[in-house]
This record gives structure tokens, sequence and C-alpha cells, in this order.
């Protein structure tokens, strides 16, 4: 089975008639393994001792960034919750990476899924504020064209503009070592923001003259909508919050439109089970 993926191409071969088991979570030794993308047609239905061939970025960095060598640990994820864990097999050579599965896992869906629509911001901080998210979690990021956004998607940069903050969430994702990489959607106008907005089960817009945020609920979507440099304009505000949205407040303090956006993701997650520490009594319970 072949598949491809942007620039890389993914190779399974060697399938073997044991069943792939549901895997623990990664020991904390194996936390600094690191993680490689594949298209979700190769780990369906994987099975042990599974051959994975991974080319294009990812085998040079695998040989000339990490430096890997036969026998590290290594993971590999479809970034929509399935994780399989395995090990180098061969040298790398830069061309190839090959990967010999071991077991694998399927991740729960995460709830409450967070959407955080960014309103687009000049400079790199729209691109710094991406990585922060999606490193921090984010199920998903919806890019929004507002009326005062200094920076302007039209023609062919709207579509290079979304692949951009997909190529960022999906090197960030990886450099965190999740197993779910973020959806980042089309350019959104008011129209859009405000639909999605109604669909929600929590919705906040930021504002720093706003309240202190509601409790976030454990299911469903909680959707943020965060205002680019020069704020929301009167229109915008009014839209949104007739769609049902809450002004919330991260402070007295006046933060970036690129800063604003990981810092009310922080405030969110950390509010849900999603940041709880790992089960200690299943832990103990494996060990002898």
């Amino acid at each position: 089975m072949a598949s491809s993926h942007g620039s890389e191409t993914h190779l399974v071969h060697g399938r073997s008639d044991a069943p792939m088991g549901s895997a623990p979570e990664p020991a904390a030794s194996d936390t600094t393994a690191p993680v490689y993308f594949v298209d979700r047609s190769v780990l369906a239905g994987a099975q042990a001792q599974q051959l994975v061939e991974i080319a294009g970025p990812d085998a040079h960095h695998a040989a000339r960034v990490r430096r890997l060598r036969e026998g590290e640990a290594v993971h590999v994820s479809d970034g929509a919750g399935t994780r399989a864990t395995g090990a180098v097999h061969g040298e790398p050579n830069g061309d190839l990476l090959r990967i010999r599965l071991d077991t694998i896992s399927v991740e729960a869906s995460r709830s409450p899924r967070v959407i955080i629509v960014q309103a687009l911001t000049k400079g790199d901080r729209g691109d710094r504020a991406i990585e922060m998210m999606a490193e921090l979690g984010a199920d998903v990021i919806i890019p929004f064209a507002a009326q005062r956004s200094v920076v302007r998607w039209t023609g062919a940069k709207i579509d290079a503009g979304r692949h951009r903050w997909q190529s960022i969430a999906r090197e960030a994702a990886k450099q965190s070592r999740q197993a779910w990489v973020p959806d980042v959607q089309p350019l959104a106008d008011i129209d859009d923001v405000c639909g999605v907005v109604r669909a929600a089960d929590l919705a906040l817009v930021l504002d720093v003259h706003g309240e202190s945020a509601p409790a976030v609920p454990i299911w469903g979507d909680v959707v943020c909508v965060v205002g680019p440099e020069g704020g929301l304009s009167p229109a915008e505000w009014d839209a949104i919050r007739t769609a049902g949205a809450i002004s919330a407040s991260l402070g007295p303090t006046v933060l970036r439109a690129g800063t604003a956006g990981p810092v009310a993701l922080t405030c969110i997650l950390s509010q849900t089970l999603r940041w709880a520490p790992r089960s200690s009594v299943s832990v103990q319970g494996l060990r002898p």
C-alpha cells in the first residue's frame, strides 16, 4: 500500500498475522521519541512488525537533524488520534526512513473541542500564534478576515495563507509529540464566524472590558474569537454577540492579537480534564 502527503511518501510492507493491540500511554522515558505524521490510510488496519517507509523532508530530518540510528524509538501518527510506536529499521540515509511498528493506540476524541477564530495579524505574529496554539492543543483554527485586519488574504494568498498555517500547525503538533494535528479551516468572514458561534456550546469573544469567562463545559465545542490589532469593528461586535458569544476578559492589560489566542486557549484548557495529570493508579497497577 502506498500513499502520499505533500512532498512525503509513505509505504507499508510486510504485514504479519499478529493483530496490533491497544497500547498504554508512552512511558516517561519514551516522551522524547520523535513523531512523524503519515496519511490515515497508512495506519488503518496496521499490524505488528509492519514496516513503514517515510521519504522526503522527514527522512532528511531523521538522518541529518535528529541523527537517528537503528533501533531508536519512533512514533508514527495519522494526526487524528492514532499513534503507533516503533523503532528505526536500518540506518537512515536522508532519503528514506524505515520504521518497524510495535504497538498502536487510538486516543479518544478530545473533549471539549476548542475552536479558535484567529483574526489575521501583521508580520510573523499570526504564525507564532498558530504555532503556540497547536502546541497547546487547539483542535480547530479558523483564520478570520476581520474588517480592521491589516493583513489581507486575497486571490492566490487565500490558499497560500491557509497552507502556511496548516504547515505551521502540523510541525508544532509534531514537535509537541501529539497524535492530533489542528484542523486549519478556510478563511472566514463575519457571517462564517457567527455561524460557528451559534453552533458552539460555549462561545467567547475576547474583550479587555469583558467579564470573567464562565465555566468551561466538559463536552461539546468551545469557541473563542480573537480580534485583530485594531480590535473588532462595532458591527462585528454586535454580530458576534448577537450570535451568542460572551465577552470575556483575560485581565486588565491589552494583549497583542498574536498573544491573546494562546493565552485564552491556556485558560480554557486549564479548566478541562484534558490537562489533568495522568492517573497514578493505572501506572502503579502495571508495576510488579
